[in-house]
């Protein structure tokens, strides 16, 4: 899977209320004074519709104007803006150009972009060489879905020599933020033994991580091996449950492959077995922090 939705990197905080108004007074104040600072929580305030009207021209504009200061979010933003056609029409040209000024100051959230647009071809021309580097520049950043496309390229060998190794070593910093897609990319690799000493145990505790966030590979996998007993259950009646539970959850994506086994594991299923599995899945809702999802993975 790739993560090509634009990052957001959002460093803003107003306390609205009754001052709301008085605060984006002073706020326009400053903005109209030259305050690159606040000439972007302004734009960010219009972006948002916080505090006043959503208005995407006016955040634009705003941003462009702290952008021609050399303010970093200010350049990612709008690049963000032209990127979507926001306030503006869509212009890969100007969001790349905002982007590379923002990048070289070492903004992560433009690094990554560009990586994704480098990749892609989006608005350049296709350049994994180029892809690697700023995919690397924000991953030392600890943006973790920078880690993620890092790891894919190694792993497929896109503008560098396959690398399974590599890959493990991006998937493993990002997986320990709590990034779904890693923890099953890295999953995968430790149940097989590629790039890493082979633990299927592991797995199991990655796979675990990442379904309880709601990654649907993740819980298909947990649901194969809870129907084929291999995911330690401490009963065979718990381990069916349990795969009847995984198998409807990946099947709310309605991906062919999903509902096919959730049939499979219905069948199999005892009527008591399937109505608690329902129960389980209905009642199911997805972690939302490092903590939350480990203890739910126990």
């Amino acid at each position: 899977m790739r993560f090509g939705v634009v990052w957001r990197m959002l460093v803003f905080a107003l306390a609205f209320g009754t001052c709301a108004f008085a605060q984006i007074q002073d706020l326009q104040k400053k903005a109209t004074a030259g305050d690159a600072a606040a000439q972007t929580d302004l734009a960010l305030s219009y972006e948002h519709g916080e505090g006043v009207a959503q208005n995407f021209t006016s955040a634009l504009r705003w941003f462009l104007e702290a952008a021609k200061q050399g303010h970093a979010e200010a350049q990612y933003d709008a690049g963000v803006l032209y990127y979507k056609g926001q306030g503006t029409v869509k212009n890969l040209t100007e969001a790349i150009r905002l982007w590379k000024l923002s990048a070289a100051q070492g903004h992560p959230g433009a690094q990554f972009n560009l990586g994704i647009a480098y990749e892609r071809g989006d608005g350049v021309e296709r350049d994994f060489g180029e892809a690697l580097r700023w995919y690397r520049e924000s991953a030392e950043q600890e943006t973790a879905s920078a880690q993620h496309n890092l790891g894919l390229m190694h792993e497929r060998g896109l503008g560098v020599p396959k690398d399974d190794a590599e890959a493990a070593k991006w998937y493993t910093l990002a997986a320990a933020q709590n990034f779904a897609a890693s923890q099953h990319s890295l999953a995968t690799f430790y149940n097989s033994g590629r790039g890493v000493e082979k633990d299927p145990a592991r797995a199991l505790e990655l796979w675990k991580l990442a379904a309880e966030q709601g990654y649907v590979s993740a819980q298909y996998n947990l649901a194969v091996l809870y129907m084929n007993g291999e995911a330690g259950a401490s009963s065979t009646d718990d381990s069916m449950i349990q795969a009847g539970k995984w198998a409807a959850l990946a099947a709310v994506s309605g991906q062919a492959a999903t509902i096919q086994l959730k049939n499979s594991v219905d069948a199999a299923l005892l009527t008591s077995q399937r109505q608690r599995a329902k129960a389980l899945a209905d009642a199911w809702k997805p972690c939302k922090s490092k903590a939350e999802c480990e203890a739910a993975a126990k």
